[in-house]
């Protein structure tokens, strides 16, 4: 099995069988959870390619997360940029009722306010991005190369404030190779994590290109780790499916970006059709979610 589908099945099982039951904000009301999930992943390249972290025990979609991480690398915040290309994650936290209820009256529907992107584009009028590309590029020993989406200033702002609120990047290996510690308050261990998992992995690989660097790997930690209670019969579900197939196998993907990345515009350039992925299956579909399409 892949390492991410191992680490997302031992989760699973481990909030399932050890969870607490909490209290949430949202419509379902209640969520079973755990405290601290962590894991590392390799991503090691061939012949220019790259075995990706994409989840594949259950239903997932790589564009949704190459296209969530473009948007929020351009500093966009307007959700409609995604719907126009049939991803709706961003609809029912940006109505018109739902920013209303926030308090958000000047906030366009459809746009997320000072969330994610803005804060990575103009933190207080600082281009995080453009910082830590700058300082890996002139200074990759320095152990200041973190980006924080989390503006308490700004936070009221936010149609949400940010669940992956920090990336951190490390170079190791005398300068020639690029890692990434991708950090979250708050884990939708189903639904969400394997877009921000995914999410962070083509970041790295993207950077390291355009840095000329060896891509390391990824270190991800989540404070709250939990499944909504109206995805549980899901996560027992997936647990007897893989618990009783054992053996089941899932041959890494590999992706490839067919255009020369030599600086940070390039990257910011990409679009899905430069993005070449091999090898990927998604997940069966009694376990699909409905925007895994």
């Amino acid at each position: 099995m892949s390492q991410y589908d191992s680490y997302l099945l031992r989760d699973v099982k481990d909030i399932v069988n050890n969870g607490t039951w909490s209290d949430d904000r949202t419509s379902v009301g209640r969520n079973k959870k755990q405290f601290g999930h962590t894991f590392r992943i390799p991503i090691p390249e061939m012949h220019d390619q790259f075995e990706m972290p994409f989840q594949q025990s259950r239903a997932f979609a790589p564009r949704i997360a190459f296209e969530e991480l473009m948007w929020m690398l351009r500093g966009e915040t307007d959700s409609y940029i995604l719907k126009d290309k049939g991803i709706n994650i961003w609809d029912a936290n940006t109505s018109r009722e739902f920013l209303d209820k926030k308090g958000l009256y000047n906030v366009n529907e459809g746009d997320i306010g000072k969330g994610y992107g803005y804060q990575m584009r103009n933190f207080h009028g600082v281009d995080q991005l453009r910082s830590v590309y700058n300082s890996l590029r002139d200074n990759p020993t320095s152990r200041y190369h973190l980006i924080n989406l989390w503006n308490p200033a700004e936070l009221s702002e936010m149609a949400l404030p940010p669940c992956h609120y920090a990336y951190t990047f490390c170079v190791t290996n005398e300068g020639k190779t690029l890692n990434l510690h991708q950090s979250m308050r708050s884990s939708d261990v189903l639904y969400g994590r394997g877009y921000n998992v995914a999410f962070a992995s083509m970041w790295l690989v993207f950077f390291a290109q355009a840095l000329d660097m060896q891509v390391g790997e990824i270190f991800f930690t989540a404070t709250d780790s939990h499944i909504y209670e109206n995805q549980m019969d899901l996560a027992n579900r997936m647990l007897n499916t893989y618990g009783k197939l054992g053996s089941i196998t899932f041959t890494p993907p590999l992706l490839k970006v067919n255009k020369e990345l030599t600086c940070l515009n390039d990257v910011l350039d990409l679009e899905w059709s430069d993005i070449e992925i091999s090898g990927f299956k998604s997940g069966p579909k009694f376990l699909s979610p409905e925007m895994a399409t």
